[in-house]
């Protein structure tokens, strides 16, 4: 399933490496300015660091959601449909809560730990894996964000569901899309294109996790990946603007 998401994904970026340069130059520097002024809240007034610590949280998880579609659409060559590209605000709101909570819980797990100690150890292991659980979340977001036909307790149970499900999947596409953004200092593939890999990896995981124990959805879908990069050649993916 890995494999067939990274081939499908880089294979697609390839294709458009010039919008996703310029995409995530764009996001980096909105990225920074916006953060900035977030960081100053913790200097002038602690109290105000959480409420703005959610907010900085709800804007990038609403943004992480539209980038998502919209390099999604213009990988499928489609038109540009904004209406596709508005997240839940709703969703949104409620995940980025509980992010700050899960992040705030591990900081004071870490803040409580004495070095050397079992009680230490256990602290850090137990810090850690709370904050890894709230970038799988992060992470995983835009599939939810983006499906206004759900409700939200479905929508939020099957992404926990996810999670909690899928393990190793979900720290693996996570590794991976955090190495390549460092390798690259988050040019290429960047926020944009971890971004896409997540949306895909999302609805992907979304297949075997409402498949209830029938194979055959996972296999079509994990099929419907591969085939769209079946009859590629090295010669394609050198000049990404030949037909496949």
């Amino acid at each position: 399933m890995i494999a067939a998401l990274l081939r499908r994904s880089l294979v697609d970026l390839w294709d458009n490496a010039v919008f996703c340069f310029g995409l995530n130059i764009a996001l980096l520097s909105l990225a920074a300015l916006f953060l900035y002024p977030v960081s100053l809240t913790y200097a002038l007034s602690p109290a105000l660091f959480a409420p703005a610590m959610v907010v900085a949280v709800w804007v990038g998880l609403m943004a992480l959601a539209a980038t998502a579609e919209l390099v999604n659409q213009v990988a499928a060559r489609a038109d540009i449909i904004t209406s596709t590209m508005r997240p839940d605000w709703r969703f949104c709101l409620v995940l980025a809560f509980t992010l700050v909570g899960l992040g705030g819980a591990a900081v004071l797990l870490l803040l409580g730990a004495e070095a050397g100690s079992a009680q230490g150890v256990a602290r850090a292991v137990s810090a850690g894996w709370l904050l890894l659980v709230a970038l799988e979340l992060a992470a995983l977001s835009p599939t939810f964000a983006l499906d206004h036909t759900v409700p939200l307790p479905r929508r939020l149970a099957e992404l926990a569901g996810i999670v909690l499900r899928y393990p190793l999947p979900c720290a693996t596409v996570l590794g991976l899309s955090i190495l390549a953004m460092a390798a690259t200092v988050g040019l290429l593939p960047g926020p944009a294109g971890a971004a896409y890999l997540y949306l895909r990896s999302g609805r992907m995981m979304r297949v075997g996790l409402n498949a209830a124990g029938d194979p055959t959805p996972v296999t079509e879908a994990i099929h419907q990946e591969r085939l769209r990069v079946a009859n590629r050649t090295p010669r394609n993916l050198l000049q990404p603007w030949r037909a496949s």
